[in-house]
This record gives C-alpha cells, structure tokens and sequence, in this order.
C-alpha cells in the first residue's frame, strides 16, 4: 500500500527541467522553496532533462543563475546521454541534424560529426557499418531536405539515434518544439524505428544512477508521464507527476503520486 507523500523519506531527488522546475529558464511557483527544501532534508539534487540545445555546463550556469541549482549539482542531457552512448556503442562517425551543443558533446566523445549531405553521402555509408550511425536531435536549423536524407539513410539500414518521441515541451506562454516533430516527420517518409536514447530509456537511466550518489531512496518530479515516469520506473524509484490537468493515461508508465506543481498538494495516484 502506498504510504502519503514524505519527503524526509528520500535519499535523492531527480528533477526534470521544462514543466517542472522552471519555464523558459525562469523557477515556476514553488519550486524554489520545493528545491530548497529538499537539500534541507539532506536529499541529493539531481537535475535531468531531454534538452538538447544547451550542454550540460551552460544549463548548470543557468540553474545556479536562477537560484534552482548549485556548484556540485548533478545535470544530465539528453544529448549528452546520446553522446555518451554512441562512443559506448563504438559509433566512429555520425551524420547528425543536431542543436551545436549536442554536436560538440558528440565530438567530445571522439564521435566524427558530419553534417547531412546535399546529396549522396561517400562511399562510406553506401550500407550500414557497425561505427556508423545517424542522429537527429531539436535542430533548429533542420529542413525538408535535411530530415529526409537522414530518413532515407535509415531506411537503408543505418541506426538513427534519437534522444525523444515528445513533440515539444513547455515554455512560457506556449509549446516549444521539440525532436520528436522531426522524427515524426521523419516516420511520415519512411517506415523506420529509431533508437531512444533520452528519456525513458534504460541509457539514460544508467546515467542517471551512476550520478545518484546513494543507494537510499529515491523520488523522480517530472511532468511527462511517458519520459519521467518511465525513468522512475527503471530507477525503481516513486515518480510524482506534475499534471496541471490531473489528467493520468492509463496506457502509460504509472506514477506513484500526482500533483498539480510543486506548490500543490502530493497526492497518491489512485488508478480509475
């Protein structure tokens, strides 16, 4: 049976970015004091994203610059999640429509980044080869032409590594558009399955552990039922999803409490 929401109860908390915590880099209500008093607990803070457009340095300044973050905070990215799987994976080369700080994360990794050709790529990726991959990402500078080339290479058998399925997320005033506009597109063309490695994968799951730095309990705040609930349910934590609507889909992964912002009541998710 599930317990009401404590706080106390918990090791570490795992806050995603857009929805949750801020809007368009600015605190939503609540969230300071939430953030705040889950360090006054003795909670570890770990913050992590599907983001792209900013590397994992830039949102550190930004969230200290805003008060929600402090020196020593662990953040993840989604690209810096797929840059990390890719060099684990033995990928040497990758065409990418990605923002530039998620091509340089890759680079870092000792990835070689191509941009998508005009035309027919080399030799090189006539068929698919074990350290070659494509990588699609929130491109802002993607086009027709660019996510067509990249769906038609995948459609040829090259891996295409994604970091989401999420149209967009939210933003002050409005929906911000996401990567998952481009792989949908992309899936208009072509019939190809891309490779998830942002949230909820197992991957990023992985790199969220490995910087938890605790064994004890642990609470996910996300407001993505599919993304953050999902990573809570790998990590075998409680997850609390921020619905402003408390709207829950059934066919989705299940969060252990529901509330309406972090500064809302917590209320235990009951199934309909």
């Amino acid at each position: 049976m599930t317990e009401p929401f404590d706080l106390s109860r918990y090791a570490a908390a795992v806050f995603d970015l857009d929805g949750t915590v801020w809007l368009s880099e600015q605190p939503v209500p609540g969230a300071l004091d939430f953030v705040a008093r889950c360090r006054e607990l003795g909670l570890t803070v770990t913050f992590a994203t599907n983001a792209t457009a900013f590397s994992v340095e830039r949102i550190t300044e930004l969230l200290i610059e805003c008060g929600l973050g402090r020196e020593g905070d662990a953040v993840i990215t989604g690209g810096s999640v797929v840059a990390r799987s890719l060099a684990a994976l033995g990928v040497r080369e990758a065409i990418a429509e990605v923002p530039p700080a998620m091509a340089a994360a890759i680079a870092a990794e000792g990835v070689e980044v191509h941009a998508v050709p005009d035309s027919a790529p080399g030799d090189g990726w006539a068929a698919p080869a074990p350290d070659h991959a494509l990588v699609l990402g929130a491109s802002r500078a993607a086009t027709f032409g660019s996510v067509e080339r990249i769906g038609h290479l995948a459609s040829m058998g090259h891996p295409l590594y994604v970091t989401s399925l999420d149209p967009g997320y939210p933003a002050l005033g409005r929906m911000e558009p996401g990567g998952g506009m481009l792989v949908a597109a992309l899936r208009a063309l072509y019939e190809v399955e891309p490779y998830v490695l942002g949230k909820p994968s197992r991957e990023y799951a992985d790199v969220v552990r490995s910087q938890l730095r605790t064994d004890g309990s642990v609470v996910m705040f996300g407001d993505s039922q599919r993304a953050d609930m999902g990573i809570a349910e790998h990590l075998g934590a409680d997850g609390v999803l921020i619905a402003p609507t408390g709207r829950v889909r059934g066919d989705q992964s299940r969060p252990t409490y529901v509330t309406t912002g972090l500064d809302a009541e917590i209320r235990i998710h009951e199934e309909a």
